[in-house]
């Protein structure tokens, strides 16, 4: 079985009479093949549509969203990391989400509100500190930073309006200008001018990193190097807050947030489309992570999905609607018996490795073999024993007890009976075998959240072998 996420663009057309979506559809709606998740992403893309139409307006596509998923959601816990939940009705959930809603906006915050208690604190807060606009921090040489900031001037502008121009500042005023500028950022001008700013001090040349000729690391890295940073990596981990503590998720979106302000597949920010709506698809890429297959009928938000996942080393595939359906029916002939399966193994292990360590030769393989498995190795002198395993993201978070059943089946229509099964498949540890006639070791095993499938040839023990006991 496969995981697909789809973004709220592709996934809210599922069921379209558009013949892209009447064919991606008919894939999904297999459960015996697509595990199809949805998130609180997809809740608050749906709830900016609840508010213009009420809930008789997005009753279809809830119902859309229950169909697919069938009531699988993706959650994030207060450490950031994720879990899956099941089941959870995809329409309880957005009521549970609009009562949230319904009762923070009923406190009535403001600005203003916020600001109050500040006035009480600023004689604690009131701790002068450097302005960094003005003075440079104690690490840096003076002439280099203030080169920098020479360099950076429409930027450092921005900057002032947050820290002003003395010479020292206090974590109150920082604090109370923070506050301001937050209350507004998801709705107006500011992003786009701080963005627009560092973007012309830098000279970003945001045409050659959509030029496909053109690696986009390689301008990205100029970025950073005219900030004095070794490479764009550099940059993106001095703005990762607890960087070691960071769960994927986190790094995923601010890596998404790094890309776009330093150019690549920026989006614009417009009446209809503010800065929050493009936070929800930085979401969708991190909870597109747990898949194997990410959707998006968005081109920034594949782009940048298709960057975080490469510079992250995460193993998912992202595709258009369309490049969905063309992938599934390039792909979609199954192994039809147990030689014909084997024999496919054969056919590539004999091809040249994707990757060689000292212990394995590793054999990466686009489609998925038993609906499943993506990669074969093999230990360097040993040819005899395959292990086939899933290649993916460190955040798949375990696998589905219907992941192995589906593997099991398959195996169970090519080789019959098996040998010996061990446990349930819900146990912490399952095994299931079959000894071939041609003496063929097949082993699927679920061990430590891991599923592998081993292939071993194995030998006839002669009797004069084996001696006197």
């Amino acid at each position: 079985m496969l995981r697909v996420y789809l973004d709220w663009n592709a996934f809210s057309r599922l069921d379209d009479n558009d013949e892209t979506y009447k064919k991606a559809s008919a894939f999904l709606i297999d459960n015996s093949k697509y595990i199809i998740p949805f998130s609180h992403a997809h809740l608050l893309d749906l709830h900016r549509s609840y508010l213009k139409v009420g809930i008789e307006g997005i009753t279809g596509k809830l119902n859309i969203l229950q169909k697919y998923s069938r009531d699988l959601l993706i959650a994030d816990t207060d450490r950031d990391e994720l879990e899956f939940i099941n089941p959870i009705c995809s329409k309880k959930a957005m009521e549970m989400y609009i009562q949230t809603y319904d009762h923070n906006k009923a406190l009535n915050i403001t600005i203003d509100d916020l600001l109050e208690p500040l006035e009480l604190l600023k004689p604690l807060f009131n701790i002068q500190i450097s302005n960094p606009i003005v003075k440079s921090p104690e690490n840096i040489d003076d002439k280099e930073y203030q080169k920098l900031l020479n360099t950076t001037p429409r930027t450092a502008n921005k900057i002032q309006m947050l820290v002003g121009d003395s010479e020292t500042t206090s974590l109150a005023d920082i604090t109370e200008n923070l506050i301001k500028m937050s209350g507004n950022l998801h709705q107006d001008n500011t992003y786009n001018e701080f963005r627009e700013a560092y973007q012309q001090d830098l000279k970003v040349n945001t045409g050659r990193m959509r030029d496909k000729r053109f690696d986009p690391i390689e301008s990205l890295d100029e970025n950073a190097k005219k900030m004095n940073l070794e490479n764009f990596m550099e940059l993106y981990e001095r703005f990762l807050p607890e960087k070691d503590n960071s769960s994927i998720f986190k790094k995923i979106q601010q890596l998404c947030r790094i890309l776009d302000f330093n150019g690549f597949f920026s989006d614009k920010i417009k009446e209809g489309h503010h800065l929050d709506n493009i936070e929800t698809d930085y979401q969708h890429i991190g909870y597109a992570s747990t898949c194997d297959v990410f959707i998006s009928a968005d081109n920034n938000t594949r782009e940048k999905a298709k960057l975080t996942y490469r510079l992250l080393k995460l193993d998912v595939k992202v595709f258009t609607p369309k490049e969905f359906v063309d992938f599934t029916e390039k792909n979609s002939s199954e192994l039809e018996n147990g030689y014909l399966f084997l024999d496919f193994l054969s056919w590539v292990i004999d091809a040249p490795p994707t990757v060689i360590t000292d212990e394995f030769k590793y054999h990466y393989i686009p489609s998925y073999i038993l609906g499943y498995f993506n990669a074969v190795y093999h230990p360097v002198d040993n040819e005899k024993h395959l292990i086939l395993q899933k290649f993916g993201s460190p955040n798949r978070i375990s696998t589905f007890v219907k992941e192995v059943s589906s593997v099991r089946e398959k195996l169970l229509d090519f080789y019959g009976k098996p040998t010996l099964e061990q446990n349930e498949i819900s146990d912490y540890f399952y095994a299931i075998c079959w000894l071939t006639e041609n003496l063929v070791l097949i082993e699927l095993k679920y061990v430590d959240k891991n599923l592998e499938l081993h292939i071993k040839q194995c030998q006839k023990i002669q009797t004069e072998d084996i001696g006197l006991i």
